[in-house]
């Protein structure tokens, strides 16, 4: 009925489809997949290239439009991340540019969605900013690309590669947008410390 392409070999695609549905594998080596695809295609540990840059904006698209079935929708809605579910209770998300999370609970809901990966998921964008689309922290939230989480966690950052890079026009920057130059990082160094160690 004009479904299928006259030139696909049903058969053979069929194949490889329940072939890959059936290979085994665990949450935590979902998770590095899920960290490939956030790497943009290389392997994080070590840097060996696994998919091409146009495999994984693909892949992601289609993890986004259409990962969690009917769920799709209201799962990119309220948590804004690519994710694919799986009918034994998997979801793997991925956050470009940062990491993946996988998580596995067998209850599903009628939608056939985890129903604890689901809160967890819904958990983790309400205490961190992983949402894509959200283009500022909201109340309660926390940064998870910097430690510790907030903004002036960031901005000690700032400072202590500027005193590091011997950049004082940058310190001076940042002491007049309100950083205290004695703050300091989860080491407890501070920009002097890194001044004198690098011979500023």
């Amino acid at each position: 009925r004009g479904a299928v392409p006259s030139s696909m070999d049903v058969p053979t695609t069929l194949e490889l489809f329940y072939m890959s549905e059936s290979i085994r594998v665990t949450a935590a080596q979902l998770s590095i997949v899920g960290s490939v695809l956030a790497n943009g295609g290389k392997h994080p540990m070590t840097g060996v290239r696994i998919f091409s840059t146009r495999t994984v904006r693909n892949a992601l698209s289609v993890m986004a439009s259409c990962g969690m079935y009917d769920h799709s929708g209201e799962f990119i809605f309220h948590n804004g991340m690519p994710a694919k579910s799986g009918r034994q209770g998997v979801i793997l998300s991925v956050i470009p540019r940062f990491g993946a999370f996988c998580t596995f609970s067998p209850l599903l809901n009628k939608q056939g969605v985890s129903v604890r990966g689901e809160l967890f998921y819904a958990n983790l964008t309400k205490y961190y900013n992983f949402h894509q689309y959200a283009l500022q922290l909201q109340p309660g939230q926390r940064d998870a690309r910097v430690l510790g989480g907030m903004l002036t966690d960031r901005f000690t950052s700032m400072l202590l590669q500027a005193a590091q890079a011997d950049d004082v026009i940058e310190i001076v920057n940042l002491h007049a947008r309100g950083v205290d130059v004695n703050s300091a990082d989860y080491d407890q160094r501070t920009a002097l410390h890194l001044a004198a160690a690098h011979g500023a």
